[in-house]
């Protein structure tokens, strides 16, 4: 298997900057500035809407 002499956070910070449009030059901070504002007001609500059921934890899911 071929793999990356990278972190996993950096291929994927590369990797969303690549599908978003940021040019990668390689050098990154260490959190993710460069992504934040992207959404509009619409689009960030809509996530949160869609996202209701994840912010609990059912125990159910647990059960062994």
């Amino acid at each position: 298997m071929w793999r990356r002499r990278i972190s996993k956070n950096a291929i994927i910070r590369q990797l969303l900057a690549e599908k978003v449009g940021i040019p990668v030059d390689g050098a990154y901070a260490d959190d993710y500035r460069q992504f934040v504002g992207l959404w509009t007001a619409e689009e960030h609500a809509a996530f949160e809407t869609s996202q209701i059921e994840n912010i609990s934890v059912d125990p159910g899911d647990w059960d062994r």
